[in-house]
């Protein structure tokens, strides 16, 4: 519990010594558009090794295998097409929020889409961090999940508030690299205690608990998240030019591939050598495999992963919804905002604990909606001229059919939303923009 105190304390130190430097906009958002290519990499690392690639992904290879591999390696694919198409582009607009981009590239009307969709989506993302955050907490201090939830929430919405963007990327690089040197030392223990057949460890892209469909959908709607991000584009905002935020994704994109065999590897030990397990997989592990010093240090590392990308996932939504919804760059504006995020996060985490699901949802919708129509507009600019009337109506009928799908759990409806809003915004580019009513030209 004292360990847990001293951590809290040491976030909620650099949150004050950011608060006075944040004072401005472009500083408390943007980080002063001034961070190199490593540094720029390393944060983009640390904001998608969250919840869901670290305890997600452990319980997901515990029950189904190899396949787990997927959820982030879905990302490592979309990262690399991002830094080969998209990066420099997106750097370049000089923008500051997705929705900002977005009218830029589909027009007024797509802002206001982008903003609601992302705002809604990102905070049920904030709650899936709460909830893993709250049980790593839980296993450290021994309190219960109500108690750990309330305080988690707390404390990590405060720190988004008081430092901003160079409080959250100074701490994202020590961050991950404590959770890197966790996994190593945990997959050290493990495997040299505990040796497992050579076939529990072997790649399989799909098997019986994990199809074909499902790999596709993890493919499109999870690979296209990555694709377009609102939080990956935040990072790549604050690059000092187009060429660092080109290298950081393409870097990014290759090293989260053995992040996620490691995080895969914990999961498929633990299947082989400690079947039967109820709860949280990976804390569970770590407790009983690790000594108690070692065990705390590595559980912190889990807990620092899931802070980076929740106050990440924080400073977009309160920056969107100010500039984007509110029209303001006031920095008192975001952080108001980024408290009721996080008030409205730590209600969802109080209602559902499920990691998996409340993460696949949000990038069903938002993939659906608005990657589509967005890699359009931003491959199509300079070149089709992309009609934003049909790129709206992309955004509109994608995420509405995903939508339906949360509501139906038929997931088939994500898929065919995606399919719908591709099929619009390729149509999109072979018309002209004049044609279209929602044009700002």
């Amino acid at each position: 519990m004292e360990t847990l105190i001293i951590y809290l304390a040491i976030l909620a130190g650099i949150g004050i010594f950011d608060w006075r430097r944040s004072g401005n906009w472009d500083d408390y958002v943007l980080a002063g558009r001034s961070k190199s290519a490593p540094v720029v990499t390393l944060s983009i690392l640390a904001s998608v090794v969250g919840a869901s690639s670290t305890m997600g992904v452990v319980g997901m290879a515990y029950g189904t295998g190899f396949p787990a591999f997927w959820w982030l390696g879905v990302g490592a694919v979309g990262l690399v097409m991002q830094g080969f198409f998209l990066s420099d582009k997106v750097r370049a607009l000089g923008t500051s929020t997705l929705p900002d981009l977005a009218e830029r590239v589909a027009g007024p009307w797509m802002r206001k889409v982008a903003a609601v969709v992302v705002a809604a989506g990102w905070t049920g993302i904030v709650a899936a961090q709460f909830v893993a955050a709250a049980k790593v907490a839980g296993t450290i201090s021994g309190f219960d999940t109500l108690s750990m939830t309330l305080a988690i929430a707390a404390v990590i919405t405060g720190y988004a508030v008081l430092g901003g963007q160079h409080s959250v990327i100074r701490t994202d690089v020590l961050q991950f690299g404590i959770l890197a040197g966790g996994l190593g030392w945990l997959l050290y223990v493990l495997y040299g205690g505990t040796p497992v057949p050579a076939h529990t460890l072997a790649p399989m892209a799909v098997n019986d608990a994990f199809s074909s469909y499902d790999l596709m959908e993890f493919m499109l709607l999870v690979g296209g998240s990555y694709f377009i991000c609102p939080i990956i584009f935040s990072r790549l905002f604050t690059a000092r030019s187009n060429r660092a935020a080109r290298e950081a994704s393409l870097s990014a994109g290759v090293l989260i591939i053995p992040v996620s065999l490691a995080i895969t590897a914990v999961g498929l030990w633990a299947s082989h050598a400690m079947p039967g397990i109820e709860g949280d997989v990976l804390t569970t592990v770590a407790a009983a495999h690790l000594g108690p010093m070692a065990s705390t240090i590595f559980l912190l590392a889990l807990l620092s992963a899931i802070v980076s990308s929740a106050d990440t996932c924080l400073l977009a939504v309160g920056s969107i919804v100010s500039l984007d919804l509110m029209h303001s760059k006031s920095v008192k504006n975001v952080r108001g905002i980024v408290v009721i995020t996080g008030v409205a996060a730590t209600a969802i985490a109080l209602k559902r604990q499920d990691i998996i699901g409340i993460l696949l949802e949000a990038y069903s919708v938002f993939t659906a909606g608005l990657v589509p129509p967005l890699a359009a507009g931003l491959l199509g600019r300079g070149r089709f001229a992309p009609a934003h009337g049909p790129l709206l109506a992309a955004a509109v009928v994608g995420g509405g059919m995903a939508l339906a799908a949360s509501a139906t759990e038929a997931s088939w409806l994500s898929l065919a939303g995606l399919g719908a809003s591709t099929v619009l915004s390729v149509a999109a580019c072979f018309m002209p923009a004049s044609q279209s009513a929602f044009s700002t030209k």
